[in-house]
């Protein structure tokens, strides 16, 4: 069982929610991750942080992979950690593995404009 997302500015999705999130948010970004990841759990704090300084600009969502099987197949998904920000409820950056902030950051500055 995952845990749960403790922050307020990052939510935890599944398929019942997840076009809602992005089509209701100009700039959306989704951490794909898993339990047995251990890129994920390094990356998780990076991620944190991210949304934290930027949670009133765009919305920040968890896609746990094993239990939204159907979301890492919808957005093509291959490897985890997978980072997509989204624009207009539309796949705009998306980048995989152990990424550093400041790539994260200019992914979703680059929405911003």
């Amino acid at each position: 069982m995952a845990k749960p997302t403790t922050a307020s500015n990052v939510q935890d999705t599944n398929p019942q929610n997840f076009d809602g999130i992005i089509n209701s948010n100009t700039v959306t970004v989704a951490d794909f991750w898993a339990e047995w990841c251990g890129p994920c759990k390094q990356t998780e704090p990076m991620f944190r942080r991210v949304a934290d300084k930027y949670s009133e600009k765009a919305a920040f969502v968890r896609v746990n992979a094993d239990e939204n099987q159907e979301l890492v197949q919808k957005h093509g998904v291959m490897s985890l950690p997978a980072f997509l920000v989204f624009k207009n409820g539309q796949v705009k950056e998306s980048a995989f593995g152990g990424i550093g902030q400041g790539k994260l950051e200019g992914m979703i500055q680059k929405q911003l404009l």
